[in-house]
């Protein structure tokens, strides 16, 4: 245990190990000015341990090869018409539906369904509480009336912006020969007393969406300039390279702990912020679940200086901070100063469910 005068065959003997885990998981470098990946190129290149077993590989495989096949099926089906209203997106939505999506398509273009989506879609991570207008903010003449309100939700503190600013100048994508773009509007929302999430003002700027392992590495295939993103992603071809890199600026450890993320971001206290109640559920509502990671902390460090004094522990979070997330240590400084920082890691805990299980993150 840490802390402790072990025997010097024991301590070689972990030193070995160490060693040895160190040559199987190495960090790789994929892009410069993107975090650092395990070195491996594709699936077969991970650590035996670290692989799909064969029924998740079947289905991983398999729900991929429908999708696409499905695609293919919706392409040919429509190859012969042309869309001359949105109502016409119905013509592909056949096949796989899940109850959710039915509701967006049905809904997608009420103010309720597209405030509440920013609190608890794919990508929760861009809402802020705002604490003042944003510069970018011009009003034209004759909205006075609106610019009081905004002023007004502010002081309330009940005033929230979409933060959508990564996007503005990312160089976009041609896929078939035709330009795409990508525009990095300015989202104004309100929160209603009774929870609600409302649009305020919304101004479109000039136009410019165990595997871990196995997943990143697959999904890094995808990010290549041949994989699926550089075919049919407005970002592809190079833009989201840059989106990843300006992203990469803004991230520190701090914003990797949902509890001190979502306390930055002003979304503590929200009953409509489902991903937030998610995100706190092991702390708050699974107590029996906090106690034991407690327990297991207190077990290995008896004192708060012994976590100070664990080399192998301060080693392992500078070699995640300095090394695999580019020296984000400098953006917000760790502090693994005592048994209670232990207990709030982002990774090990189970309170970062809603973020590894996010697509936008993983």
């Amino acid at each position: 245990m840490a802390g402790d005068n072990a025997l010097d065959i024991f301590q070689k003997h972990r030193k070995k190990e160490l060693e040895e885990r160190q040559q199987t998981y190495r960090w790789g470098i994929w892009k410069e000015g993107i975090p650092l990946k395990i070195a491996a190129d594709t699936e077969n290149d991970l650590p035996p341990d670290m692989r799909f077993h064969e029924g998740k590989k079947l289905d991983y495989e398999w729900t991929a090869k429908t999708g696409a096949l499905e695609v293919v099926f919706k392409r040919i089906y429509t190859l012969l018409t042309s869309w001359t209203c949105l109502e016409e997106f119905d013509q592909i939505f056949w096949g796989q539906k899940s109850a959710l999506a039915e509701k967006v398509h049905q809904h997608w273009k009420e103010d309720e369904l597209f405030g509440y989506l920013f609190l608890n879609d794919a990508n929760p991570m861009l809402l802020r509480r705002s604490t003042s207008l944003p510069s970018r903010l011009v009003l034209p003449s004759g909205t006075e009336e609106l610019g009081a309100q905004l002023k007004k939700e502010l002081q309330n503190g009940s005033l929230f912006e979409a933060i959508f600013i990564l996007l503005d100048g990312i160089p976009t994508n041609v896929i078939q020969r035709e330009k795409q773009y990508l525009a990095a509007p300015l989202v104004m929302l309100k929160m209603e007393p009774n929870g609600k999430l409302l649009p305020m003002v919304i101004q479109l700027l000039v136009p410019h969406i165990h595997n871990t392992m196995e997943i990143n590495t697959r999904g890094q295939i995808q990010f290549n300039s041949d994989g699926i993103f550089a075919k049919a992603v407005s970002t592809g071809g190079g833009g989201h390279l840059d989106l990843a890199r300006r992203a990469m600026t803004q991230l520190t450890y701090c914003s990797l702990c949902p509890p001190d993320d979502l306390a930055d971001r002003g979304l503590l206290g929200i009953p409509s912020a489902l991903y937030a109640h998610d995100a706190l559920a092991g702390r708050y509502q699974l107590p029996s679940l906090s106690k034991c990671v407690e327990g297991m902390v207190h077990l290995f460090y008896q004192r708060d200086d012994v976590v100070r004094r664990d080399p192998e522990l301060q080693a392992w979070c500078w070699d995640i901070m300095e090394v695999g997330l580019c020296h984000a240590q400098d953006r917000g400084k760790i502090h693994l100063r005592d048994r209670s920082s232990l207990e709030t890691l982002p990774e090990p805990l189970p309170s970062s469910a809603p973020l590894r299980q996010n697509p936008n993150l993983s």
